[in-house]
Order: C-alpha cells, then sequence, then structure tokens
C-alpha cells in the first residue's frame, strides 16, 4: 500500500502555469464550444454540482485527450483535474 503526504498550503501556493492559456482538444461534446469547449478547461473556474458554470466536456470517445500550450518549459510538480460530479462521470 502506498502512502503520501503532502501539504495543502503547499499547494495552494503553486502557481498555475496553464492559467487562461491556450487550448485543444480531441472532441468537444456535441460540437457545443461555447458551453463545453477546452478553454473552459484552463479558465480556473471550478464547476460544483447543480452549478450553472459551464465546463469543458469531450465528447464521447475511447481516448480523449487535452493540450494546454504553456509559456514554455515548464517543471510541473503536479497536474490537478477536476471531475464533474453527476451525470454519468461518477
Amino acid at each position: 500500500m502506498l502512502y503520501f503526504s503532502f501539504s495543502f498550503t503547499a499547494i495552494k501556493s503553486r502557481r498555475n502555469a496553464a492559467l487562461l492559456k491556450e487550448t485543444i482538444s480531441s472532441t468537444v461534446f456535441e460540437n457545443q464550444h461555447s458551453l463545453r469547449g477546452s478553454q473552459l478547461a484552463t479558465n480556473g473556474v471550478i464547476p460544483w454540482p447543480n452549478s450553472s458554470v459551464n465546463f469543458f466536456h469531450s465528447d464521447f470517445e475511447q481516448t480523449p485527450w487535452l493540450m494546454v500550450k504553456l509559456d514554455g518549459p515548464h517543471v510541473l510538480q503536479f497536474v490537478r483535474v477536476f471531475n464533474r460530479r453527476g451525470g454519468n462521470g461518477e
């Protein structure tokens, strides 16, 4: 069994290198780019259940992907992904 120890304070103090950066994705759900486009993956807004916030959603496919164009080379210490709650994504 693996155990991980980390500090939430340390995570909160890190700079989001992907915030508002250009994005490209393999697909967008039902081609609804304004409601579900890849640009919503880096806008810094976290969609909570029952909210009216728009969020990135790929179409149904075997291997969806998302690419974020950063300013240049970066050493990434972690990648944080928020999966939506509710619907079929649980």
